[in-house]
């Protein structure tokens, strides 16, 4: 029975594991957004941004700024709640998005912010059903935003919303949201991580938390790597009792055998 329970652990913890071990290194320095208008904040953080390409060009293949909102109102035919992304120049670069239908937005629309906007693909067939087109508008944050395409969303560690949007940072700056972050693609061997963290605080704000997605992913899989090293060593005890038994029979044979 213990094995039993081990065994369908081990099974459920497959599709989240999987999930955690495949997501790649991604550098994030995170504060907390300002309530109500953060044009300010945002434009620090885009001149920010623009230092940090230029200091980490040689361990960082992209640096991107950008917003998160949780929970955020988004209407089209119907009304969800969904997580807002505002994406700053090179987000696309930093977390690429698989294309479902549509076009992604433009690095020029980025940085103009433009009022358009990507929807994955649940939140846009909720809103919208078969009837999404090149003409559907959806609502965020009392802003009108047209729908140029629709991306697979995969969730990162510790995102939570079933559903997510993607519209311009420059275009939500008075939207307010959760998080600001900067985000960089490290350059593998580069030493990356330590020059980020001491980089990004100079540059644009102290008192963040500086993150790396695959350092909480591997982090997220230490039960899931103790119940397998239990129930691998669970077999192992298994398998030498029952070749202890086999020897033991195989002696008594030959003594009887003599």
């Amino acid at each position: 029975f213990p094995l039993v329970l081990i065994a369908l652990g081990l099974l459920l913890a497959i599709p989240s594991s999987v999930m955690l071990s495949a997501t790649g290194e991604t550098l994030e320095y995170a504060l907390p957004a300002p309530s109500g208008d953060a044009t300010d904040a945002i434009d620090a953080m885009i001149k920010a941004r623009e230092t940090l390409t230029e200091q980490l060009a040689d361990c960082a293949s992209a640096v991107s700024a950008g917003a998160i909102s949780e929970s955020r109102s988004v209407s089209g035919d119907q009304n969800i709640s969904a997580t807002v992304y505002g994406a700053g120049a090179g987000w696309f670069e930093v977390y690429p998005s698989f294309l479902k239908s549509g076009r992604r937005i433009s690095e020029t629309e980025l940085e103009q912010g433009d009022k358009v906007a990507m929807l994955d693909a649940s939140a846009a067939f909720q809103l919208f059903g078969e009837d999404l087109s090149d003409d559907s508008k959806v609502e965020i944050g009392g802003e009108s935003y047209r729908v140029v395409g629709t991306f697979s969303h995969k969730r990162n560690v510790g995102e939570t919303g079933e559903y997510a949007a993607i519209v311009p940072l420059n275009a939500a700056k008075t939207a307010g949201g959760t998080t600001m972050m900067i985000s960089a693609k490290p350059i593998p061997e580069s030493g990356a991580r330590t020059m980020f963290e001491s980089s990004v605080p100079s540059a644009w704000r102290e008192g963040g938390s500086a993150l790396s997605l695959e350092k909480e992913a591997m982090r997220r899989l230490i039960l899931p790597r103790m119940l397998l090293f239990v129930f691998g060593m669970t077999v192992i005890l298994v398998l030498l009792r029952r070749m202890n038994g086999i020897a033991k029979n195989r002696i008594a044979w030959y003594r009887n055998a003599i």
